[in-house]
């Protein structure tokens, strides 16, 4: 999934105009101790965009029922023990993550995410596959629907849906790319899911400048399975 810098106006040529990102800091600091928070606004920053949230009112303030989505936390756990053993020994090399962080499909997205989301796909084997969030993980889901397919020999589909997808994310084969924010793709695009088809969605919460490998950020994510 792509993550942007959380300063992308400040940045000429991919590098960051050091003294105005350390005044933003600066600036952010001096806001908390004033009792609110200054944020940059961009896509990813965690706090919400009321503007665009006023705008787009009539997409968003209604009751959705939620078809075919199930949440059962406790239960994803159980599997996610089972289905790293009979897979991850095919990452053991790390060599797709290494091709996919060289194509600079996106930051912010961990190897652990990465081998979860490998070894899920592997065992359930979908033919449907909804990636909601796209990037790195997007080669990962790739390679591991070709590993079914060349087992099963069944076909499987990928779409991934990215509103701010990466040049190099678009060159890759294989996909059906949706440059879209979820809230705008058709509700159909979901009720096409069956049987053991997969809806994957991957949200990053960050904190100011935790987009730079080793900053700590936290991972949330949730692997849907259609039943």
């Amino acid at each position: 999934m792509k993550h942007e810098s959380l300063f992308p106006s400040i940045m000429i040529s991919g590098t960051p105009r050091k003294p105005v990102k350390k005044l933003i800091f600066f600036l952010h600091k001096v806001g908390i101790r004033l009792g609110f928070y200054i944020f940059p606004a961009t896509y990813h920053a965690p706090n919400a965009e009321v503007l665009e949230l006023e705008k787009t009112r009539h997409l968003w303030a209604k009751k959705s029922e939620l078809p075919g989505v199930g949440i059962d936390i406790g239960r994803q756990l159980i599997n996610l023990q089972a289905f790293y053993l009979p897979y991850i020994s095919e990452l053991a090399d790390h060599a797709i993550f290494r091709t996919a962080t060289a194509m600079h499909l996106g930051q912010g997205y961990s190897e652990q995410s990465f081998l979860t989301t490998f070894c899920v796909l592997r065992t359930v084997k979908p033919r449907r596959v909804i990636e909601v969030g796209s990037g790195l993980s997007t080669l990962g889901a790739l390679e591991a629907l070709k590993k079914n397919r060349g087992e099963t020999m069944t076909p499987a589909s990928l779409t991934a849906i990215e509103p701010f997808p990466s040049a190099h994310l678009r060159s890759l084969g294989g996909i059906s790319l949706i440059e879209s924010p979820m809230q705008n793709v058709p509700i159909d695009a979901f009720l096409e899911l069956e049987r053991n088809d997969l809806l994957v969605r991957w949200h990053m919460i960050p904190q100011p400048f935790a987009s730079r490998q080793g900053h700590k950020s936290e991972l949330l994510s949730s692997v849907n399975q259609r039943k």
